[in-house]
């Protein structure tokens, strides 16, 4: 054992301080030199190690955030948060290898339903919107596998061929229309690889020189009246990810054709001016009349009371009766794309500081919800399934009261409701 004396320990001691006492005098006050500002500003640890794209989808993934911790929200806001991630998850399931969805499922023959082609552009925005919200890699792969296919389904337009179109079938739904859907899938990822930015600038060229053409306005718009105001949306989402002014002067001119329809014409081709309106009051504060006025319009077709008659219709949208008769049920799709409006047009009157109005759409939003949630198959509702069966339909929504079989479009247009609902309880 080592052992010091008194003289030693002292001289020890002192060497150990390094300055604060000095052998043989009285301690000395510690003074310690002032740290110089640092400009280096506080940086989450769990970011450090990612790059700038995955940093941003880290801090865009707002439902993952809200899963974490939902407490902070009200029992309704939960449950829209649960059923937007069981569509997700019912889409992913329903994705193939290729890239492909199966278009659906009729339970009632236990056989795939039918579907259009516009069903796989639908999904693919589905699942590019929810891999944002949820930070969810799986969600973000099969749409990108999804979207590459869509895009190798396009073809060069035969007047500029710079620009490129749709080759889903004429007969099916209009090119401007189908064109209009792959581009804003596309734009729905928070950060889309430069080889998809670069093939959706040939998608949104084609747009704007149709924009401008009386064919918009004297034949498709005749047609389908929510064309013109679908392709000024998709433009002014590509906007986001790419500005350029001939983007905007397309989407004013497509927008220019909607407004000249009657909102009332066809009340399933509403929602797509709302959706313009709501992205183009981002550069025009001159659409906010026009938007409000067309959003007071589809709250004012949504049962938001409860009809003895038809308890199911509540929070739903049904058709107006025309001339007399009696209204059509609300529908899974119908219904999701009203709500889909009124989340957007419910994010600008939150930004105006319109608080009246966020509150009147805010309760039109809950009703339609729950509408919406109780179409979904859940566990609850498919214990009669056997066990192998049952997870083909956990997470699909139904196409109304009464009916069962699942397809693309119904969850597409459902998720992308509850999605808007959801963020709308974000502070």
């Amino acid at each position: 054992m080592l052992c010091l004396n008194g003289k030693t320990a002292f001289l020890a001691l002192g060497l150990w301080v390094q300055g604060v006492f000095v052998v043989g005098q009285a301690p000395q006050p510690l003074t310690l030199p002032a740290a110089p500002p640092s400009p280096i500003q506080p940086v989450d640890l769990r970011e450090r190690a990612l790059s700038p794209v995955d940093a941003a989808r880290r801090r865009a993934a707002w439902a993952r955030a809200m899963e974490q911790d939902p407490r902070a929200f009200s029992p309704l806001n939960q449950q829209m948060l649960q059923g937007a991630r069981r569509g997700a998850d019912w889409l992913t399931r329903a994705n193939t290898t290729k890239g492909l969805f199966l278009p659906g499922i009729d339970p009632a023959l236990t056989t795939e339903a039918t579907g259009g082609p516009l069903g796989q552009v639908a999904a693919a925005w589905t699942l590019a919107r929810a891999s944002g919200a949820f930070g969810d890699e799986r969600y973000e792969m099969r749409a990108l596998q999804a979207l590459l296919a869509c895009l190798d389904d396009t073809q060069a337009d035969s007047e500029d061929p710079q620009a490129r179109h749709s080759s889903i079938p004429s007969a099916v739904i209009s090119r401007p229309a189908a064109t209009s859907w792959l581009l804003a899938a596309v734009c729905a990822l928070e950060t889309p690889p430069a080889e998809l930015l670069e093939r959706a600038e040939s998608l949104a060229k084609y747009l704007a020189r149709q924009a401008g053409q009386e064919n918009l306005a004297t034949i498709i718009a005749k047609v389908e009246p929510g064309t013109p105001a679908l392709v000024a949306y998709a433009l002014l989402r590509s906007y986001r990810h790419q500005p350029a002014a001939w983007k905007l002067e397309g989407a004013r001119k497509a927008l220019a054709i909607a407004k000249a329809l009657p909102i009332e014409a066809l009340p399933q081709a509403l929602p797509w001016p709302i959706l313009a309106l709501a992205e183009m009051s981002q550069h025009d504060a001159a659409c906010l009349p026009l938007l409000n006025s067309a959003t007071d319009t589809v709250v004012s077709w949504q049962a938001d009371k409860v009809d003895p008659r038809h308890p199911g219709w509540f929070g739903g949208w049904p058709l107006p009766a025309a001339r007399g008769g009696l209204p059509t049920a609300p529908s899974c799709v119908g219904s999701a794309m009203a709500l889909t409006a009124l989340c957007e047009a419910a994010l600008v009157a939150r930004r105006q500081g319109d608080l009246a109005r966020h509150q009147r759409l805010h309760d039109a939003m809950d009703r339609g919800a729950q509408y919406l949630l109780q179409l979904q198959f859940t566990d609850s509702n498919t214990q009669h399934f056997a066990d192998w069966y049952r997870p083909r339909l956990l997470g699909g929504f139904r196409s109304g009261a009464g009916e069962a079989t699942l397809r693309l479009e119904q969850n597409h247009h459902a998720v992308m409701a509850l999605l808007g609902c959801s963020q709308d309880a974000t502070p």
